[in-house]
Order: structure tokens, then C-alpha cells, then sequence
């Protein structure tokens, strides 16, 4: 496992909007031992496009791993994954209000909340995938003495080029 897990401090919240909820990308996600991130159908790339929202992703899961677990198996890393949406654009001017695209109703937003994280960052190849980095991040977790706020970790799909980038967070107790 060659992941770099690092302390995040997110100021503000990571915003998500899920739109047409109906369509195939916001059902419950199983990752079944290796995540590959699936491709936005045509309608749902111009929906996204026309809400104003950026490429990202968010996928919210819970895990069982805690420090009552010592030999987790890697079912149980990242489970009940559940589609919250794309990602709204950050303010250009930095500030930390949110400012949603025209005709976005704030009821339907998801987030990552502001706080306290562990993360790791990793691309899509071959060697590498979310629950491998979900390990990672637990591992870093007990060597740094971390402890969890919940049972909550968030998978933020980005993408960079011609690949996809992949973030896990999972919040650290204050």
C-alpha cells in the first residue's frame, strides 16, 4: 500500500447537489473489492452541466472498521455507499458563503462537512483503489492515535485529465 494519508482541516463545506434522482448514478453503491468510477450518461452530463455544478462526485459510506475491530476484512471498509451528488463550484473569491447556481434549492444539498479529517488521495490504476485506501487510512488512524468522530467516510471523485482522481475523508473527534 503506497497511499499518503495527511490531517485535513476543511474550513468550509464541501458542497453536493444530486440531480435527477431517478437516473442510475444516484443508487446505492457497492464497490464489490474494486471501485472503477462509472461514466456520466449523456443526459446526465448535460444536467450537471446546465445546473451549474462541476465534475466531481460524492459517494457517502459507512464503515464498520473501529477500534473494537483488529482484523477487518475488506467488505467491511466502506459499506452502504449512497450517491449525495455533483459538486457545486467553491466561490471564486474565497469566501466561505455559499453561493448556489440560479434555481438550486438548498434542501437538496449534501455535503462534507467542515472539520477535522484524515484523507488520502489516490488516481483510478491498477494497484490502487478506494478500499485499499479506505485500509490505509484506518491504519493511519491507530498509529497517529486518531480517533474517529463516526462511522461516516466520504469518497470524492474528481476528475484530472484523463483519469479519475479519488479523495477518502473520514473526520477526526476534536
Amino acid at each position: 500500500m503506497d497511499y499518503t494519508i495527511r490531517r485535513l482541516e476543511l474550513f468550509k463545506d464541501l458542497l453536493f447537489f444530486q440531480v435527477n434522482k431517478g437516473n442510475n448514478d444516484s443508487t446505492k453503491t457497492a464497490l464489490n473489492g474494486v471501485h472503477c468510477p462509472q461514466d456520466f450518461s449523456p443526459e446526465t452530463a448535460s444536467a450537471v452541466a446546465a445546473a451549474g455544478l462541476t465534475g466531481e462526485r460524492l459517494t457517502r459510506f459507512c464503515t464498520q472498521v473501529n477500534i473494537k475491530n483488529l482484523e477487518p476484512t475488506d467488505e467491511q471498509y466502506l459499506c452502504q455507499g449512497e450517491f449525495c451528488g455533483y459538486g457545486i463550484p467553491s466561490n471564486t473569491d474565497g469566501s466561505i458563503e455559499v453561493e448556489l447556481p440560479e434555481g438550486m434549492d438548498a434542501s437538496g444539498l449534501q455535503c462534507i462537512p467542515a472539520g477535522t479529517y484524515g484523507f488520502v488521495q489516490s488516481d483510478y490504476a491498477s494497484d490502487k483503489n478506494p478500499i485499499k485506501a479506505a485500509e490505509a487510512l484506518w491504519l493511519e488512524f491507530l498509529w497517529e492515535e486518531w480517533e474517529a468522530a463516526d462511522d461516516q467516510i466520504y469518497l470524492r471523485e474528481l476528475p484530472h485529465g484523463n483519469t479519475t482522481v479519488f479523495q477518502l475523508f473520514r473526520r477526526i473527534k476534536s
